[in-house]
């Protein structure tokens, strides 16, 4: 049976335009869980390991809001490997 080895890393929102998400090591582990929380309910984010740059230690995504509901946009280069799970 595999192991997989899962980070979560939880953000709040709040009013910011450019949101930072620490991850460090992505050789640490398999699978990145983002949980991002915009002050009316959590999204749950996932990505595997291998789409994060060894060179970084961060990825970036940036909410936008329209009409009272928040947007999330993910920086282009992991864009199409981040899907969200909850």
């Amino acid at each position: 049976m595999l192991n997989i080895r899962e980070k979560t890393v939880k953000r709040n929102i709040r009013h910011s335009k450019n949101c930072r998400v620490n991850y460090g090591n992505c050789s640490e582990f398999d699978v990145l869980i983002v949980e991002i929380n915009d002050g009316k309910r959590i999204r749950k984010y996932s990505i595997n390991a291998k789409y994060l740059s060894p060179h970084k230690d961060s990825i970036r995504f940036y909410p936008e809001t329209n009409n009272g509901v928040v947007i999330i946009k993910w920086n282009h280069e992991i864009e199409n490997y981040i899907n969200e799970v909850q």
